[in-house]
């Protein structure tokens, strides 16, 4: 939990759980809960596991010791696994906040710059456990590789996941390469979202739109759910009603055993656009 500011040295695991305890030794504000709460939520992120015990006194690894008094500053001890926070409560506030939200100095911040002065921030470097060197250009020069290698075609229709800027430049090369009429470079990552926003709304705009159909293929593969697809599209619905300037009511999805994985319908009060 190095980023929260107390931590346990030279502790090398692959589960940074943390076993942590708080006592607030003469009376408890919302205040100081509130910012108690704030710590345990940094000290949560900085760890694969943590727990409070809600009641009985469990070995701790770490015991925040929190006393009140009339003080107009906050004092920071230790005592092996104990911390004290002692002062008034506006100053023990800010203090918790300091350790919910400090930053080492190895980050740009200020705290724990006293291991420079100690020789602590030196450590033992971390076990290897596994190595391995990998090497990518990327999906855009993978794919311009493999159309390199193909003869002339009069259609193309690719998936990659590539924004749609960077997806109109690959189409316009494909056509080149490959002399085709038409291209089409659709996005890998959520291919049913971005087909109705990218291909189909524009289409719709000037067609005065009734009502929206959307079919899904029921999946029966695997363990994926039977709305698997129709999850995909989330949330297509929200940009649809911005576009077509329609309700959430009249747009409407199903799901059936269709051969494609999407059917869009659009309608009109006299039947499908």
């Amino acid at each position: 939990m190095d980023g929260a500011g107390l931590f346990s040295r030279g502790r090398v695991d692959l589960n940074s759980k943390l076993n942590v305890g708080f006592t607030f030794e003469n009376g408890l504000t919302p205040e100081i809960l509130l910012s108690a709460a704030d710590f345990s939520a940094r000290v949560g992120l900085c760890s694969t596991g943590i727990q409070f015990p809600l009641t009985g006194k469990s070995e701790t690894e770490l015991e925040i010791i929190i006393r009140i008094n009339d003080s107009t500053t906050c004092e920071v001890n230790w005592d092996g696994n104990q911390v004290y926070l002692t002062g008034g409560e506006k100053s023990v506030v800010n203090a918790l906040h300091y350790l919910a939200t400090a930053k080492r100095y190895e980050e740009g911040g200020t705290f724990a710059r006293w291991e420079l002065a100690n020789n602590l921030s030196v450590r033992d470097p971390e076990p290897l456990i596994y190595e391995k060197n990998w090497d990518n250009n990327g999906e855009k020069e993978d794919l311009l590789n493999i159309i390199s290698k193909e003869k002339a075609a009069d259609q193309v229709v690719v998936f990659i996941s590539e924004p749609a800027d960077i997806r109109g430049e690959l189409a316009g090369e494909i056509s080149t390469s490959l002399g085709a009429s038409e291209v089409r470079v659709r996005s890998a990552f959520k291919p049913g979202f971005f087909w109705i926003e990218e291909e189909i709304l524009p289409q719709l705009i000037e067609k005065q739109v009734d009502r929206i159909h959307i079919v899904c293929k029921k999946n029966t593969q695997g363990l994926e759910m039977a709305n698997r697809w129709l999850q995909e599209l989330y949330p297509v619905d929200e940009i649809i009603i911005k576009q077509l300037q329609i309700t959430t009511d009249r747009i409407e999805f199903f799901l059936e055993e269709i051969e494609p994985i999407y059917e869009l319908r659009p309608l009109i009060e006299r039947g499908i656009v």
